[in-house]
């Protein structure tokens, strides 16, 4: 008798190791999951604002604050500094750090704008209220979206790299290096791979690569401001599972109209415009299949090696003990 019930706790405890590294791979893949904050208009900065990026995401970050404001409006508030143009061989203009560029309804000549200009914006609009990111860590900015707070960062167009375009002095003569594809979106979400945000250049809530968003917010200078708010007046984020997170998002966008130039001003430099929408909207939804695809098959195939190598464990374990 006692031979058969020392089996019958062998099968037992092997039932269990299996059950614990299934549970365990179960939970491993619940918790993957990310947050996203709600109630965060979507602007696009075209076609009136080629280069005005900054003032459609600040538009954006203001509402989600209670302002109700345009991103016009912002334009007409934000510091605004001399294009960049020649002068006795010489490339002059504004200074960023102090004012706009040019102007944000132009192409030629026109760039964009950094933080000071921003966080004093948004001073005369909300005073007080301007909390400067610029210079922290990149868990610090998710952890300030896990507050429930969204945050306006600086990183590429279409998460292209950067490369140096152009350089000017300013007035006190001091020369601004510029680099190609400078861009201001809202941060609203994340997950372990995935940031998720408000992007200007697109009228669309975009999912983009964590990583990559990483590096290139780091080549832009690592630029973030957010809005100072009380405790009782945030939302906690939703939070997401992986599936559903990385899904493109339905947004309400603009719908284009209008009169647009056939090529668009990457600051400062002519370029062409977004290809065809509804073929760009068709790529974004065949990329996202794919990663989303590409993910649970590894979750699969990591889930079946766990499987295996326990069930190996077991069958060495009975022939050893049996």
């Amino acid at each position: 008798m006692g031979k058969y019930v020392r089996k019958l706790m062998i099968v037992c405890m092997v039932f269990m190791l299996f059950m614990t590294s299934f549970c365990f791979s179960k939970s491993k893949r619940i918790q993957a999951s990310g947050v996203r904050i709600k109630g965060i208009p979507v602007f696009d900065q075209y076609p009136e604002l080629p280069t005005g990026c900054e003032s459609t995401a600040l538009a954006m970050l203001l509402n989600w604050g209670g302002v109700d404001i345009s991103k016009f409006e912002i334009v007409e508030r934000l510091p605004k500094g001399s294009k960049v143009r020649e002068i006795d061989g010489q490339a002059v203009g504004a200074n960023p750090d102090f004012q706009f560029v040019g102007d944000p309804y132009s192409e030629e000549g026109s760039f964009g704008v950094f933080e000071g200009p921003i966080l004093h914006t948004i001073d005369q609009i909300m005073p007080g209220r301007a909390v400067d990111l610029t210079g922290k860590s990149f868990q610090t900015i998710l952890d300030v979206i896990q507050t429930g707070k969204p945050v306006m960062a600086w990183t590429t167009i279409n998460q292209q790299k950067t490369y140096h375009s152009i350089s000017w002095v300013d007035e006190e003569g001091e020369q601004i290096d510029w680099y190609r594809y400078e861009h201001a979106v809202v941060i609203v979400g994340f997950d372990e791979d995935h940031v998720i945000v408000n992007d200007p250049y697109t009228g669309q809530e975009e999912v983009y690569d964590r990583e990559l968003f990483k590096e290139n917010w780091r080549s832009m200078g690592r630029r973030s401001v957010t809005l100072k708010m009380d405790d009782k007046d945030l939302q906690p984020p939703e939070e997401l599972e992986w599936k559903s997170f990385s899904q493109p998002r339905k947004t309400a966008s603009k719908s284009k109209k209008g009169n647009e130039s056939s090529a668009v001003l990457i600051k400062g430099e002519k370029n062409p415009r977004r290809s065809n929408i509804k073929e760009k909207s068709k790529n974004r939804k065949v990329k996202s299949k794919t990663v989303e695809e590409n993910a649970y098959t590894n979750q699969s195939i990591s889930l079946w090696k766990q499987i295996t190598n326990t069930r190996t464990v077991a069958i060495n374990a009975l022939k050893i003990l049996w």
